[in-house]
């Protein structure tokens, strides 16, 4: 998301965007679903 963040940054440089990713994703939500193992099921690793 941070990507696009700048992505968008840069085509629109007169535009004022906030790209605090920290205020778009809770990532207290994807660090328990990484502990869970997701991702390394979703990638095929074990």
């Amino acid at each position: 998301m941070r990507i696009v963040m700048e992505m968008l940054a840069q085509r629109s440089p007169g535009t004022k965007l906030d790209i605090n990713i920290d205020k778009y994703v809770d990532e207290r939500i994807l660090d328990e679903l990484e502990r869970d193992g997701l991702f390394k099921k979703i990638s095929g690793k074990s």
